[in-house]
């Protein structure tokens, strides 16, 4: 991907003398951009628990790469909208539903998004737009219709296969949370205090009772808990 080969897919074939060559000229900036990604995106939250597709990251690798960034580019004010920028797109492709986006032929469309940075006219601005169009061109667009959007809050804490969307979801919804802390997914209102028995107990009708047994693991009824604080609470 780094080295402009002429795919991006990893097989013996691809690696003659040429783009060892290449690779070996250039690891320094490679490694570097490499490392770099890594930072940015655990500065996002990012872990290997809820990293929707690790494909997605070389475009952003590919992007730092040309632009030469170094350790300063994660923390300056004055690369905060572009960060902005890398955020929304990285959490918008993994938000799409069935990863429609990362889950198929990933090589063909890296490859046309690795040419849209190769063509940026600005290489210190990340061109989220071009990017964008090109995707959208490929029928991956990131773009959300309102039937997508309420797809996205039926999203639940019991599937464990939607875990990793709901992070993401979790942490636009939640702006303020510093995500250079580890955070958990936990309840606003504790699941044991939505437990049946309780709340029949409490008098209410059999419907909503339903009601809140299925609401209880849904988007509206959870937040981004401090993991320190969350694994604490359960011993005060």
């Amino acid at each position: 991907m780094l080295v402009n080969n002429g795919s991006v897919n990893c097989t013996v074939s691809d690696f003659n003398s040429q783009t060892t060559a290449k690779l070996q000229e250039n690891w320094e900036r490679i490694s570097q951009a490499l490392i770099l990604t890594v930072d940015l995106i655990s500065s996002f939250g990012f872990s290997h628990e809820n990293i929707g597709a690790v494909s997605a990251l070389l475009p952003i690798a590919h992007y730092l790469y040309l632009r030469k960034a170094d350790s300063r580019y994660i923390d300056s004010s004055h690369t905060l909208n572009d960060r902005n920028h890398i955020k929304s797109w990285l959490n918008r492709s993994f938000l799409k539903a069935g990863g429609s986006i990362w889950g198929s032929e990933p090589n063909t469309l890296l490859v046309s998004l690795r040419n849209v940075l190769n063509n940026n006219e600005d290489i210190n601005v990340f061109p989220l737009k071009d990017l964008e169009e090109a995707m959208r061109r490929r029928g991956k667009s990131l773009d959300f219709n309102e039937d997508e959007i309420e797809e996205l809050l039926d999203i639940s804490y019991a599937n464990h296969k939607d875990k990793k969307r709901l992070f993401c979801l979790l942490t636009i919804l939640f702006p303020f949370v510093n995500l250079n802390n580890r955070f958990h997914i936990d309840h606003i209102c504790p699941a044991s205090a939505l437990e049946p028995r309780k709340l029949r107990k409490e008098g209410l009708e059999e419907d909503l009772i339903a009601l809140l047994g299925q609401q209880r693991d849904m988007v509206s009824n959870l937040q981004l808990l401090d993991r320190t604080y969350n694994s604490e609470k359960g011993i005060l």
